[in-house]
Parts: C-alpha cells; structure tokens; sequence
C-alpha cells in the first residue's frame, strides 16, 4: 500500500507541477489552473507561514510521511522533490556509501 502511495504522490504531483505550468494555455482548462494556482499558492505562502517555512507544499510533505513509513530517509532540499535515484522507491534501502552532502567545507 505505500509503495502504491509513494508511486502516486509522485505521479500526482509531476502532473500537477505540469498543469500549474502549462494549463493556462488551453481556454478549456483556463479555471482550473486558476485554482490549482491558488492552492498552490495558499500552501505555499499561507500554510506555510503558518508552518514557519515559506514554500511549504502539502503535497511533498504527505510524500515525505509515505516514503519515511517506507524507510527511506533522504530530506528534500527546501521541501523540494526527493533525490532523483529514489523516485518511486526504486531503491528502497540506502546504499551503505550514500551520505547527505557535507555543507562545512573543509
């Protein structure tokens, strides 16, 4: 079930991050990108003022939960997608040399 989970977060929120994009192009679809817009924007700016972190989005906050009840433990950069060769929990044990990036230098 959260592999199904993780898999449709990540689905989701592609397609969703494509219409927030691109729907304002067809007249058709026009009023609904306006209110995925408003969403997204009411996550980003109101929740997350709210949660103390401007850029909050709800979606990648739910994926997060599903891919840590997962064991998967990577942390996106500024509530941003999570490392591209753990999409869809194509590896679903880090890899024992894999480390977050030191940001001190040395």
């Amino acid at each position: 079930m959260l592999a199904a989970l993780n898999i449709f977060f990540f689905a989701f929120h592609t397609i969703l991050v494509l219409f927030n994009t691109f729907g304002w192009i067809w007249k058709k679809t026009r009023r609904w990108n306006l209110m995925t817009l408003l969403a997204t924007s009411f996550s980003w700016f109101v929740m997350g003022a709210w949660k103390g972190e401007i850029g909050y989005c709800l979606c990648t906050d739910w994926h997060m939960q599903v891919r840590r009840a997962l064991g998967i433990h990577d942390r996106p950069i500024s509530n941003s997608w999570p490392s591209p060769s753990r999409v869809a929990c194509l590896r679903c044990r880090p890899l024992p040399h894999s480390r977050e990036p030191s940001l001190r230098s040395a």
